[in-house]
């Protein structure tokens, strides 16, 4: 008979541990997204288009855009702040074509006292950007006073 208890006792322990273990995780799980991105750097190229943006994070957000150069905007996205109740969060970042000059704009999130950045370079064309100031060749050369020659002209660094 006590071989018989004793199997019992060695099979029902395991299942009796496993239970226990079972039962005291009445938790939920929830995952910890303060502030995420898949990528800081993307390319795009000089024609019109759209792309979708995916971050992570389960806190209110905001998201500000910078433009380098700061000519004018040409790029938006279909959202600017959430509560962050969806964790991955998608938004529709929309772009003018560029027949300029490369340049970038910077989307910078804000989710409580994180901070990521998420850039993209847009080719160009290569055109000159009327909104850009134009070049004065005074800016970066100087003729020494009195003359005229090539040997004379000095540069200005940056």
């Amino acid at each position: 008979m006590s071989n018989m208890v004793s199997k019992i006792i060695r099979f029902a322990m395991p299942v009796i541990a496993v239970l226990l273990m079972v039962a005291g995780c009445n938790k939920p799980y929830t995952l910890d997204f303060p502030l995420a991105v898949d990528s800081h750097d993307y390319s795009i190229n000089a024609k019109a288009g759209r792309t979708r943006v995916f971050f992570y994070t389960d806190r209110a957000w905001t998201i500000t855009l910078s433009y380098e150069p700061a000519t004018r905007e040409w790029a938006s996205i279909s959202r600017t702040s959430g509560n962050g109740e969806e964790q991955i969060e998608e938004i529709m970042f929309t772009y003018e074509a560029n027949p300029y000059q490369e340049r970038k704009v910077t989307l910078i999130i804000q989710a409580g006292n994180l901070q990521e950045t998420i850039t993209f370079t847009q080719k160009g064309e290569g055109g000159i950007d009327p909104a850009m100031p134009p070049f004065d060749p005074e800016d970066v050369l100087d003729w020494t006073e009195g003359s005229s020659t090539a040997d004379d002209l000095i540069v200005k660094p940056f």
